[in-house]
């Protein structure tokens, strides 16, 4: 679905002056560098990269490259900033303390002037209004780590226009491991829909159609 690349969109032009802007997309084990702009009322990609970390000691490192890498395809230098964020870097709905350090840093160090801290379901829920889904009703499945052996996965609940409940694992990501989460979301008499959504791993991935056949 592409839903990284399209992270920018769940913004309005009438929100923002019209200029260049940056969207880093943060998990637990990647960071994504997106320099986008509007052009003629729609966003128009100019750089991307990403580059995957082992340790948030490398994140600053990682991060720099990323950003200098979109920067030398846009031909365009911005500092603000929109910070998409894995649950890894929440709690609760919100950044967590330590979180909070590590993006304040990471803007000072880099000299980024940050916009916005979003959740990724809560982009993923905006995306999908934007996309003409009414009132989407889904379970999103994000996985990470699994390639580095250090796998952080999340769960959505996504239904009216709301994320209604969250769930985490650093559990192999395994289509049983992932069930049992998945059902673990329809307590509290919950309905889980039937439509998936899957973003952190490739769609041809075995992994990926494994999930797509949760029943």
């Amino acid at each position: 679905m592409g839903l990284i690349t399209k992270f920018s969109r769940i913004f309005q032009r009438d929100k923002y002056e019209e200029a260049n802007y940056l969207s880093l997309v943060l998990a637990s084990d990647r960071v994504v560098a997106l320099i986008w702009t509007f052009d003629e009322g729609q966003v128009k990609e100019l750089g991307f990269s990403r580059k995957v970390f082992t340790n948030v000691d490398l994140l600053l490192h990682q991060t720099a490259v990323a950003i200098d890498t979109a920067g030398e395809q846009a031909k365009v230098n911005c500092q603000k900033t929109v910070f998409g964020l894995s649950s890894y870097w929440m709690e609760d709905g919100e950044l967590s303390s330590k979180s909070t350090k590590i993006l304040k840093k990471l803007s000072d160090e880099l000299e980024l002037d940050p916009q916005a801290f979003i959740p990724l379901p809560a982009a993923i829920n905006h995306l999908l209004k934007i996309e003409k889904f009414p009132s989407p009703q889904v379970v999103a499945i994000g996985i990470f780590g699994a390639r580095i052996k250090q796998a952080f996965c999340e769960i959505h609940l996504i239904d009216k226009n709301k994320v209604i409940k969250t769930l985490t694992t650093q559990l192999p990501p395994t289509a049983q491991n992932l069930q049992r989460l998945v059902e673990e979301l329809a307590q509290d008499d919950h309905t889980l829909p039937a439509r998936i959504i899957i973003y952190g791993i490739n769609e041809n991935e075995p992994l990926a159609q494994k999930i797509a056949d949760i029943d």
